[in-house]
Order: C-alpha cells, then sequence, then structure tokens
C-alpha cells in the first residue's frame, strides 16, 4: 500500500484476473491462499482457484516437494511477514522450478492489502516473468544451481535445460556440464579461441568438446549453433 491510500479487496480481485502477470491474494491471519489468476496456477501445474484457495505456502512446498527446498519456503513466509510488519509494498527477484521442472525467473511485486482499521488484512502478489531476458548462459548456471540445491545429480538438470532451449529432439545423448557450457559460448562468441579466452581453457579444449558435441547431435554443429542462437 502506498501511503495511507486503502485499496478494496474487490479492486484487488478485478486487478488479479485483468493482469498478463501471475499473480495470487493470501490472508495473512493463516497465511492462505484466497484467490489466484490462471498464470499463477500453472507453475504449480494447477488449473482452477479451487486447487489453490485454502492452502498455504507451506501446503505448496509439500505439493512441490520435488522442486522447491524448504529453504525457498521460508524465504516467501519471511518476505510476507515483512509485508505485513512495514505495511508497505516489497519487490524480489527470484528464480524457481515449476511443477514440471522448468526455471521460471520472477520478478515480484507485494502488496498488503490494509483496511480501514489501518490494519493489513491479506497480501496481493504479482510476478511478471522475466526468463527469456536472462540468456542462455545464466539460464544454464540457474539449471545447475536450482538443482544443486535439491542434491539432484547435474544430468537432470542438463537434461531440463536442453528441453527448456527446444534443443531435445536434436540430441542422442545427453552432453557433459563442460560440453554444454561451450556450445552455449560458441552461439555467443562464435570463435574457438574468443570461447577459449571466455572459459579460461585451451583452443585446442574447446575443439575437443565441440568434437564430442558433434557425435551426440543428429545435425550439423553449425546448424544446431544457429537454432539456438534465435533463443539468446
Amino acid at each position: 500500500m502506498l501511503g495511507n491510500q486503502k485499496l478494496s479487496m474487490n479492486f484487488i480481485e478485478h486487478l488479479m484476473y485483468a493482469t498478463t502477470a501471475s499473480a495470487h491474494i493470501k490472508d495473512i491471519s493463516n497465511g492462505k491462499y484466497l484467490d489466484s489468476n490462471e498464470i499463477n496456477l500453472k507453475k504449480f501445474g494447477m488449473t482452477k482457484p479451487s486447487d489453490i484457495i485454502g492452502l498455504t505456502i507451506h501446503d505448496i512446498g509439500s505439493i512441490m516437494t520435488d522442486y522447491w527446498s524448504k529453504q525457498m519456503v521460508k524465504e516467501i513466509a519471511k518476505i510476507d511477514n515483512r509485508v505485513v510488519l512495514n505495511q508497505f509494498p516489497m519487490t524480489d527477484n527470484r528464480a524457481f522450478l515449476s511443477f514440471n521442472g522448468r526455471v521460471i525467473v520472477h520478478d515480484m511485486f507485494k502488496i498488503p492489502i490494509i483496511n480501514h482499521q489501518g490494519q493489513v488484512i491479506a497480501i496481493y502478489t504479482s510476478s511478471n516473468d522475466v526468463t527469456p531476458q536472462v540468456g542462455l548462459v545464466k539460464l544454464y548456471h540457474l539449471y545447475l544451481k536450482l538443482y544443486t540445491e535439491l542434491q539432484l545429480k547435474p544430468h537432470v538438470a542438463i537434461q531440463k535445460y536442453i528441453e527448456h532451449i527446444n534443443m531435445s529432439n536434436y540430441l542422442f545423448t545427453v552432453p557433459t556440464k563442460s560440453e554444454i557450457n561451450v556450445l552455449i559460448h560458441k552461439i555467443i562468441y562464435h570463435y574457438n579461441k574468443k570461447i577459449a579466452h571466455n572459459l579460461n581453457i585451451s583452443v585446442r579444449t574447446v575443439e575437443s568438446h565441440l568434437k564430442h558435441l558433434q557425435e551426440k547431435v543428429n545435425i550439423d554443429l553449425t546448424e544446431l549453433v544457429e537454432k539456438i542462437k534465435i533463443l539468446e
């Protein structure tokens, strides 16, 4: 809430369904979801508001146990508590995994809903998906980071990353961490010497990784680079 301005619940609900961002409303007395738009529901594999209404962030954490750490649930709850305590909006940029294991990066904005007695009764959260803006390299490292936090093996993160950038159909087998890293930098820097310099490895090592990659894909590597380049 900005200053002493009061927003009615009806206005917030209309805003939630009108926005193109992910949005939901929580009751601060018990932390339960009061409503959610379709975009927010899709992150959890849900289809209708009744799927989430009445749940808390801890319940969501249990549903998302394969992809959410307990620490993430605690951090989200902590932000909600700060919004209530300060009675002022808060922003947060957060990367997390959706119900299908895909990385989503959100710019999140939380607004306290205050009644006529000056009490916070709910929190409105709006999140814009900025994943396409992070770039291939950062996206790759986010996959490795989030899956490492879940104590899953790197090849799981690599497989999900490959699916994310629509590369699965071109692969016979999953590349190594180093091979994917070189491929991404090939898209950005083009020349092997520049790739080697940026990754602090030898040109011969770059060439070796690219050779092994070519053996794992069903099209010419140059063509694959051009197909993935449009995502950068």
